[in-house]
């Protein structure tokens, strides 16, 4: 009887020092999110370079075309505002009718929104956004459990609801035209940016994107 008393103990014992440290892994991994999220990490990128041909004239005019096929038009009306204030601040005149411009800017909103795996695969994001959308440096938060323990597990699970991250994206295909040159030139190319940060929502998340998304485009230029 004592023999199998000193056992239960040590059994009891080495189960608490299993919850223990199951606890204290996922409390690590939960505080180290709110550090690394608590402000927002955002990452912008264009799946390839593109040159434009001097021009000698002054000042050049630019016409812009912003269309969209996502579902969310509520968010992203906005973008062509911003990439035409930009567009201006470099000293480009912007114009209204396409055969006045010298160069067009046509682009096409496919996607904003949280980001997952399946975007790509399921076909929501194709074209040349998703070469871009490939470069980024999206963060995965993963909704896994520390250690085996059953009871561990519910509360990783707690933990990282409680602090977890969220990563919401915008994808554009872009393209750009030279029609002042003898021979128009045409770049085809995608814009993506991503924004990441706990309890992140597209709504809260899309004025950042808009604008990491208009600066990349107006670089170009």
């Amino acid at each position: 009887m004592i023999k199998e008393g000193r056992q239960m103990r040590r059994k009891i014992w080495s189960m608490g020092v299993g919850l223990a440290l199951a606890v204290a892994l996922v409390g690590c991994a939960a505080t180290e999110r709110v550090i690394d999220y608590s402000e927002m990490k955002t990452d912008v990128r264009m799946d390839r370079s593109i040159f434009l041909e001097p021009l000698t004239k002054h000042p050049k005019k630019v016409y812009v075309e912003v269309k969209h096929t996502t579902n969310r038009p509520d968010l992203v009306g906005g973008f062509q505002p911003v990439l035409v204030g930009m567009i201006q601040g470099k000293g480009y005149e912007i114009v209204s009718n396409p055969n006045q411009a010298d160069y067009l800017i046509q682009n096409n909103i496919r996607y904003i929104g949280e980001y997952n795996d399946r975007i790509i695969q399921d076909g929501v994001v194709t074209g040349a956004a998703v070469g871009a959308l490939s470069g980024l440096a999206i963060a995965h938060s993963a909704a896994g459990v520390a250690g085996g323990a059953l009871v561990g597990g519910a509360l990783g699970l707690g933990a990282d609801i409680a602090t977890r991250t969220k990563t919401c994206i915008i994808a554009i295909d872009v393209r750009i035209t030279e029609r002042a040159l003898a021979r128009p030139r045409v770049h085809d190319c995608g814009v993506a940016a991503s924004a990441t940060k706990i309890w992140l929502t597209t709504e809260a998340a899309a004025p950042t994107l808009v604008q990491l998304a208009a600066q990349q485009i107006s670089g170009v230029f």
